[in-house]
């Protein structure tokens, strides 16, 4: 292992910043560009490894989690790709706790029903309310649960049709687990959902709000 630094605490510790891109495979040039801001910033013992085509971590020591975000934050957007500087010995988690909507998936499912059910123009208003704070979000979500009053429960498998899944979100559930980490899909929304999209994408445990569902 690499010599670690002595922080401003006196702990001697090593750091990782691990790089990720979005479309292109992170190229060795790319790495490069990331390796020389480190050895401008007087960083030790810099190494790399590749954990996939589009992520890179790489280890250093020898300056702040601080300086190295400042350092690496301006290369990382003229590049495009995203950084998370951390400890290297935090760097594999264990939990992995995620939000639904607009995360996992790429729908607002209550937008989806709302649309399903013919009631946009009311949700709209429900939404307005709440971000204009007259409606607290358990009170809004009651609100949003009226507007599916008397609607067959087919409109719930309507909205679960529509559902994808967000580009890398199995992979990402998929590694992680894989390395011995519990996996946890939470929403605002409601449990018919959870269930759904846990299922599909390997979540070991679900959280949501439950909907009941009389003479269908």
């Amino acid at each position: 292992m690499p010599t670690p630094y002595a922080n401003q605490t006196g702990a001697s510790k090593m750091l990782v910043a691990t790089l990720v891109a979005g479309s292109p495979p992170l190229s060795e040039q790319l790495i490069e560009v990331v390796v020389s801001a480190l050895r401008t910033a007087e960083a030790n013992n810099i190494s790399y490894k590749r954990v996939a085509d589009k992520v890179v971590d790489v280890f250093f020591d020898g300056i702040s989690i601080e300086h190295a975000y400042a350092v690496l934050r301006p290369v990382a957007s003229a590049v495009q790709i995203d950084v998370i500087v951390q400890l290297a010995e935090v760097r594999q988690k264990k939990f992995f706790i995620a939000s639904m909507e607009s995360t996992i998936i790429e729908q607002e499912i209550m937008r989806e029903l709302a649309e399903i059910a013919d009631t946009t123009d009311k949700l709209w208003e429900i939404d307005r309310r709440a971000a204009s704070g007259e409606l607290d979000f358990t009170r809004a979500l009651v609100e949003c649960a009226k507007l599916l009053t008397g609607q067959p429960a087919s409109v719930l498998e309507q909205a679960a049709a529509r559902i994808t899944i967000t580009p890398g979100a199995t992979a990402l559930v998929t590694n992680m687990k894989a390395r011995g980490a519990q996996c946890w899909l939470v929403s605002g929304g409601f449990s018919y959902f959870t269930k759904y999209v846990a299922e599909q994408v390997g979540f070991d445990q679900h959280y949501g709000t439950y909907l009941g569902v009389k003479d269908g």
